[in-house]
Order: structure tokens, then sequence, then C-alpha cells
């Protein structure tokens, strides 16, 4: 019985601190994650977005496990300045980077800013990139350690990708007008037809939700 109680509290425990986890992670990515026309009109969306520019690494990636939303201290800002160079923490785990992508796309149809197309452009060409042959994207890249080198399958990291290529083909709202260009629609669908060549579980299996 002894046993079971632990066992039974040991549950509860976990069950709360996942609740917790949870409920601190995806309220603080609400913004920019919304799809709400408007709120990319105002001065927060664009402090934002100013913040996801600052965050942008050399790579054309992002980190991850970060509120780009929350905003920085002139100390912080700084630092993220000073870690733009880094070429080992650019991810699509986490939503990483296809989040971005899709801000910055949103916020560039809103306010005609180039640079958010510019950064919105060199994000793409990270992720065509990182693209192995038999379509499958690793973890981390250009710089990786451990398993980071491995295709995966983990928090949908390559159906995001495959399901924004999708819609940047389709160049519909926020993926038309000046932000994308035809000759980028091709290599999309140069690198979402991959799998299909090559074979690849991730990209298999998103094929079969589609």
């Amino acid at each position: 019985m002894k046993l079971t109680l632990r066992h039974f509290f040991s549950l509860l425990l976990c069950l709360f601190v996942a609740f917790q986890v949870s409920a601190q992670r995806w309220p603080r990515y609400a913004k920019m994650r919304t799809t709400n026309k408007e709120f990319y009109k105002t001065d927060e969306a664009k402090q934002i977005g100013e913040q996801i520019l600052a965050f942008q690494r050399v790579t054309g990636g992002w980190p991850k496990n970060i509120d780009m939303a929350k905003p920085l201290t002139k100390d912080e800002l700084a630092k993220v300045l000073k870690d733009k160079q880094r070429i080992d923490d650019s991810t699509i785990d986490n939503s990483a980077t296809t989040m971005q992508m899709r801000y910055l796309a949103r916020l560039f149809q809103a306010t005609g800013d180039k640079r958010y197309s510019d950064a919105f452009g060199k994000a793409v060409e990270y992720l065509l990139s990182g693209q192995y042959e038999d379509g499958g994207w690793p973890q981390f890249w250009p710089e990786t350690q451990g398993y980071q080198f491995h295709i995966t399958y983990n928090d949908d990291a390559i159906v995001n990708i495959l399901n924004l290529f999708q819609e940047i083909i389709k160049a519909e709202y926020p993926y038309n007008g000046a932000l994308t260009s035809k000759k980028l629609r091709k290599k999309l669908e140069t690198s979402v037809a991959k799998p299909k060549v090559h074979g690849c579980m991730a990209c298999t299996m998103w094929r079969r939700k589609k």
C-alpha cells in the first residue's frame, strides 16, 4: 500500500509540474503566434519585431525557448546582439525559427518594412541549407553537438517546416506579394518533393497527416 501511495503522489507531483511548465511556457508565446491583422499594425508588434530581428543569428535561424516578445533591457539587448554571431544554437526544435518566420511575414504585410522580409528570406535559406538529401532535417545546424545532427522527429519540428513551405508555395496571405517570389516558391517545391524521392520517416508522417 505504501508503495502504491508513493507512486500515486509521485504521479500527482509530475502532473502538477507539467501543468505549471505548460502554463508558463505557451501563454508567453501567444503574441508571437497571433494571427490578428490589427495587432501587427501596433507599436507593440513592431517592438516585438525589432527583438526578433535582434535574436536572429548570422545563420538565418533562431535559438529556442526564448520569449522574444518580452521587453528587453539595454543590457539584455546588448548581450543578444553580441550573440548574433553564434552558429551553434540555431534550431527548428520547439517551433524555433518557423515561429519567428510566421511572425515576420505578418509584420511585413502590415508595415512593408523591408528588414522583415529580408530576415524572412534569410531564414528560408537557412532552412533550405539544413535539409538532407533524404528530405529530413537535423535538430540544430550548422554547428551540432552529440545527437543534434540526427534527423529530428520530436515536437513536429520537420512537420512545421513542411507546413510552412506548403503555405509559402500557395502564395496566400501572409506569404504573398513582395515577401516571396516565384523563384523561391520553385525552390521550396523541390524541397518538399525530396522526401517522395529519397524517403524520410517524419516527412512520410507529414504526408499522411495532410
